[in-house]
């Protein structure tokens, strides 16, 4: 497993830091005082961010989720059309595999390190925040990873840990760093907070809406009391986001280097609109397919193209809206909006439906003025819609909210892993005769860590995909 073999570990060390502050415990501390020479809290803190932002929020968990949840779809010859025929390559799954371990939590360990040693509480819980985030993906993603042996620099082959026991992890590293972003802090960002720019309140609100959606995320699990989880997740929700001023949106610029993932995945043209997204919004009449699609070129209409179907003219399909893909556009990580859906969903748990309509609403509405929609057209769309006392299936219609509230992010797959909504067909004649609800085994863990992969009883083959993660009730 070469990623955790020990002259790989000592050489990111090295980089980073000169000869300093290599540790394996993920809380302790361990500076040479003789070594000077290490990166400061600040340049550390920002290419933490901008990797996470580009290499995990706006790679592969939100790619295979726009695809294989059907809001794109590739328009080309059906030879091309692999993710959407879920066939994945185990040399695609090691880019995610290795700027997760590698350049986020890894380095996430060593900020958190040297941040605790100053006194940076600031940004040893900006860190613990990404790092746990990061954790979570990896387990969405993959169910088992290691992660109790992962840093120590002696074991060459870690084994792999439980998705339970990784969720057990998260919520301890994400709960430490909640403690940290409340501690008075010597030093605060600025400017090297790419994200929130130094404001630690919203880094704050960030950690507690993330807590409540992983909250969630697990409720339904083999062991976990599902209204517990809810109220924890409504507990969390009171310290987070009130406004959509609160959005974790990470701007880019249309500078080389510096533009948005969706813009370096839609040079492709092919990539477009789904016929299921935009069938779903047209019966609606739901405003907001303007502004998350583009009018077709030949119609001026709004047109998806049928995943699993072959090539059609390009000009007579929507493609994605500039606001989501234009080289300086915005890259959404978690909102206000699909805060109030997590609300209402845990509402619905804990209080029932009727309780539950106010924030679901609010989610939508919210959601509209960030787009840009007229409040004449937010009210009519919101009066059309029933009330969820009087839904035969509030769960589908929250759900459904929510995976319109979070077009293009990695959310939806995990929300329909775990609800089985929103409704959808498998592309026929696929490689795989169902949805995928795992990503494939790394190419780099079957070369070098084959043991530890047996061992988790996950299959290493393209049919690994349909093995259901502890989370997912099946």
């Amino acid at each position: 497993m070469k990623l955790y073999k020990l002259g790989r570990y000592v050489a990111a060390c090295t980089m980073l830091m000169g000869a300093s502050a290599c540790n394996t415990d993920f809380t302790g501390v361990n500076v040479n005082p003789n070594s000077p020479a290490k990166v400061g809290n600040n340049l550390m803190l920002s290419a933490l961010t901008a990797t996470f932002s580009l290499g995990v929020i706006g790679s592969w968990p939100s790619s295979l989720s726009a695809e294989w949840m059907q809001q794109i779809s590739h328009n080309g010859p059906r030879a091309n059309m692999r993710i959407e025929d879920y066939e994945i390559f185990p040399s695609e799954a090691d880019r995610l595999w290795n700027v997760s371990y590698d350049q986020i939590m890894g380095n996430a360990r060593i900020l958190n390190d040297q941040a605790t040693a100053s006194g940076d509480f600031a940004y040893s819980g900006i860190a613990k925040v990404l790092y746990a985030w990061n954790l979570s993906v990896v387990a969405n993603m993959w169910g088992s990873a290691p992660f109790s042996q992962a840093w120590d620099p002696t074991i060459p082959h870690p084994k792999y840990d439980t998705q339970q026991e990784l969720y057990t992890a998260v919520f301890a590293i994400l709960d430490s760093g909640i403690t940290d972003l409340g501690k008075q802090s010597l030093h605060a960002p600025g400017t090297d907070d790419l994200l929130y720019h130094g404001n630690v309140a919203k880094w704050l609100k960030l950690a507690n809406v993330l807590k409540a959606q992983l909250n969630l995320t697990v409720s339904s699990a083999s062991g976990e009391n599902k209204q517990a989880r809810a109220q924890a997740a409504l507990t969390a929700l009171r310290a987070g986001f009130v406004s959509n001023s609160d959005d974790a949106d990470f701007q880019y610029f249309d500078v080389n280097g510096q533009r948005n993932p969706w813009y370096q995945s839609m040079t492709d043209p092919r990539l477009q609109m789904s016929a299921h997204y935009v069938d779903l919004l047209t019966s609606t009449n739901d405003p907001r397919l303007a502004f998350q699609a583009s009018p077709t070129i030949a119609s001026g209409g709004y047109v998806g193209h049928p995943n699993g179907g072959g090539g059609v003219d390009t000009t007579t399909i929507s493609s994605v809206n500039r606001i989501f893909r234009a080289p300086d556009a915005k890259l959404t990580w978690l909102s206000y909006a699909s805060a109030k859906e997590t609300e209402a969903e845990a509402t619905l748990i804990v209080s029932g439906a009727a309780a539950a309509d106010a924030p679901y609403r609010e989610g939508i509405r919210a959601n509209m003025a960030k787009l840009g929609v007229s409040a004449a057209d937010q009210a009519t769309y919101l009066a059309t819609i029933p009330s969820l006392s009087s839904s035969s299936n509030p769960l589908r219609d929250i759900i459904t909210q929510k995976y319109i509230i979070n077009f293009l992010n990695y959310q939806p797959w995990d929300d329909w892993r775990r609800t089985g909504y929103p409704d959808l067909t498998p592309v026929a004649d696929a490689l795989l005769p169902s949805i995928p609800v795992r990503f494939m085994t790394p190419g780099g863990e079957l070369s070098t860590n084959a043991d530890a992969v047996t061992a988790s009883g996950i299959d290493p083959g393209i049919t690994g995909m349909l093995v259901h993660v502890w989370w997912d009730p099946q």
